[in-house]
C-alpha cells in the first residue's frame, strides 16, 4: 500500500521569474506525477467493500455504523476462533441486560437473575438464591 507523494513542486515554480528554464513544466515531470498517483490509488484499498490481507488491527474499537447494523461473518463465511481477555464481557441485547463475563481461572459468569435455557424458555437452569441453583423442566 503506498501514500502519494509529489514529486514535483508546481508552486515553487510558479513562483520563479519569467524566463528561468526551471518554471517550464516538463513532460516527464507531469508524467512522474501521474506515475505517483496511479501507484497510490492502484494499492489502496476501496472504500466501499475494502479487501484487506495480514492483520487488521484496531487502538480503541472496531463497531458497527449504528445499534444492530451489522455481522460479524455471514452463514457462509463464519470466523474460526475468537480470543478474549481475563475479565472479558459479552453483553447480549440492545440494553446488554445480559451479560456472559469471563472468570479469570475460574469459568463463565451469567449476570444476575439470568437463566441458561434448553429448547425453549420452559427449561432452564438459574440461581435463586446464594448457592443454590435451581433447574425448572
Amino acid at each position: 500500500m503506498s501514500d502519494y507523494t509529489k514529486t514535483t513542486n508546481f508552486t515553487a515554480k510558479d513562483s520563479l521569474a519569467t524566463g528561468n528554464a526551471n518554471k517550464i513544466v516538463k513532460g516527464s515531470e507531469i508524467d512522474d506525477e501521474f506515475d505517483n498517483i496511479v501507484t497510490a490509488v492502484a494499492t489502496k484499498s476501496n472504500t466501499a467493500s475494502p479487501d484487506f490481507t495480514g492483520t487488521v488491527s484496531a487502538a480503541t474499537a472496531f463497531v458497527p455504523d449504528a445499534s444492530d447494523g451489522a455481522t460479524l461473518g455471514t452463514a457462509a463465511l463464519e470466523f474460526s476462533d475468537l480470543f478474549l481477555a481475563d475479565g472479558a464481557v459479552i453483553n447480549f441485547g440492545d440494553d446488554q441486560d445480559v451479560s456472559l463475563t469471563h472468570v479469570a481461572d475460574t469459568g463463565l459468569l451469567i449476570s444476575s437473575t439470568d437463566q441458561l435455557q434448553f429448547g425453549d424458555s420452559g427449561t432452564y437452569i438459574f440461581q435463586s438464591a446464594d448457592g443454590v441453583l435451581d433447574l425448572v423442566s
